[in-house]
């Protein structure tokens, strides 16, 4: 029986912010993602298989790998500035797929497929 090495996590995850942060922009995200993995792991985003896949500015999914799963929800949890503004992020699920984490937490269709993947 053969078996993937790559097995990803979506975790959907919320900013709270003063009205005058949100929407952060998306490269700010990244860049706070990078900084708080590189201080925390001592390692890039990219060695530890996280991944921005989708962000409106409030609410958005990093995918990672199964085995990374409670690392990542430590590096979400772990952000208290973006840009120098205080925040607070809060993890709201995880699932194995994309479309059931988004059908069953994304009410208001905000990170839905019409919006642009990247």
């Amino acid at each position: 029986m053969m078996t993937r090495a790559f097995r990803p996590r979506y975790i959907l995850f919320s900013i709270t912010a003063d009205e005058n942060v949100l929407p952060v922009p998306r490269k700010d995200m990244i860049a706070t993602l990078r900084l708080a993995c590189n201080i925390i792991f001592q390692c890039s985003l990219k060695e530890k298989h996280f991944y921005l896949t989708r962000f409106n500015g409030e609410k958005g999914v990093l995918r990672c790998k199964h085995t990374q799963k409670q690392s990542a929800i430590t590096l979400l949890t772990s952000i208290t500035h973006i840009n120098s503004h205080p925040v607070s992020i809060t993890t709201i699920a995880t699932s194995g797929t994309m479309k059931t984490l988004l059908k069953k937490h994304d009410a208001d269709n905000s990170l839905s497929n019409k919006m642009k993947k990247d």
